[in-house]
């Protein structure tokens, strides 16, 4: 749909560049743009339709103003000067398309240009995560409207508006853009709803939401409409998420095992953006448990997208805690929370005999590190009361 709406915009454009009335181009400079979900009563199709006679009256617009220039003499300013006037133009839009672009991951950045116009979020050095929008604001009917800059727009504002029969209506004006081709993406929700909406030209855009009824109409009374600014276009919004799905798909579901392709793209999330290497082992150690003593820490890394997340969020080298305990037969005893997946058979707070434990870690990939407690912290552990505790809280 951005696409289509792009052709208009550059069809209107060069069309003026020709000489065209902007009225002869463009029936009018408001479009509204929505996304398309079930029960909608514009259709994808009906809005393609719309598009496409719009382009063809454009285009018959268009040659009419060239045969009237194919009759008129040669003049300074006549077809030719305007055929330049769209070679620059052409030539701005691939500048101001490139200027959007990322720069190679492999220098670990993203390319900051227009004087830094995507104020509004931290750059990445990679795709995945990038589809997280910001929260602008809530809009309630008859509370007013908010006002913001956006990353292409710079006076941006919004109001919901909703009439006796319970219809909603989302208005939204954007002006001042920062280039010709920009754009600016918002998801606009409700817990019951919500459109992904990309907006290229400025001008006042109207979202129709419809009747509302029942838990819908009052949470639309208490909170409102969420509005949310995304980082880039919705199809860009679209990509960053497979590739952020990436890091997960095959991990967390299927066979309890990490695929080598998921293990490797976490390996290089972490890379870029932890700034740490996880460097491979030329064998698996192997510990004598007889070593092992209570209060000894066992700490887990799975390639599966959840434990590098937690890693790059808390700045940890861990996704995964745990504890070794021993019985009063003198066991082994692994003692944490899980989470019961297709990995973990378990749920809950737990003690697994450690040669179980042991057999399980393996068939889920984990990377695991046995940390003993230094001599001096030892003698301050409470092995007694430590167990009791857990004893309380074991499910």
């Amino acid at each position: 749909m951005s696409r289509l709406l792009l052709a208009v915009a550059m069809a209107g454009w060069v069309g003026g560049g020709l000489g065209m009335r902007r009225e002869e181009a463009i029936e009018r400079e408001e479009m509204v743009i929505q996304a398309v979900r079930p029960g909608r009563e514009e259709s994808l199709q009906d809005m393609k339709a719309k598009v496409y006679m719009k382009m063809q009256g454009m285009a018959r617009a268009k040659s009419a103003v060239m045969a009237r220039e194919a009759k008129k003499p040669r003049r300074e300013h006549g077809l030719s000067s305007a055929l330049e006037s769209m070679e620059l133009l052409m030539k701005k839009f691939v500048d101001d398309r490139d200027s959007f672009r990322r720069d190679s991951f492999s220098k670990g950045t993203w390319t900051k240009r227009h004087k830094g116009r995507d104020r509004h979020h931290e750059t990445l050095p990679g795709p995945e995560w990038s589809f997280v929008p910001e929260y602008i604001g809530s809009l309630r009917p008859g509370g007013g409207g908010i006002h913001w800059t956006g990353n292409c727009f710079n006076e941006t504002s919004s109001e919901v508006n909703m009439d006796p029969l319970h219809n909603v209506k989302v208005t939204v004006e954007m002006h001042s853009p920062v280039a010709i081709f920009c754009e600016d993406a918002y998801f606009i929700a409700t817990p019951f709803r919500y459109d992904l909406v990309d907006f290229l030209l400025h001008g006042k855009y109207e979202i129709n939401w419809g009747k509302m009824e029942g838990e819908e109409l009052e949470d639309m009374t208490a909170n409102g409409v969420r509005i949310f600014r995304l980082p880039q276009s919705v199809a860009r919004t679209i990509v960053d998420t497979w590739e952020t799905l990436q890091l997960f798909l095959g991990a967390l579901t299927g066979g309890p095992g990490v695929p080598r392709s998921v293990a490797d793209k976490n390996l290089n999330f972490l890379s870029k953006y932890a700034n740490y290497q996880m460097r491979p082992t030329a064998s698996l150690a192997t510990v004598d448990p007889s070593r092992m003593r209570s209060g000894d820490m066992i700490g887990v890394v799975r390639l599966d997208g959840l434990d590098p997340l937690i890693m790059w969020g808390t700045g940890s080298h861990l996704g995964h805690t745990a504890i070794l305990m021993r019985g009063g037969n003198g066991s082994l005893y692994v003692c944490e929370s899980q989470s019961k997946s297709n990995y973990w058979p378990k749920d809950s707070i737990q003690r697994t005999e450690w040669s179980q434990w042991v057999e399980w870690a393996k068939k889920a990939s984990y990377n695991v590190v046995w940390m003993p407690l230094r001599d001096d912290v030892r003698e301050k552990f409470d092995e007694a009361s430590a167990m009791k505790e857990f004893e309380q809280l074991e499910v």
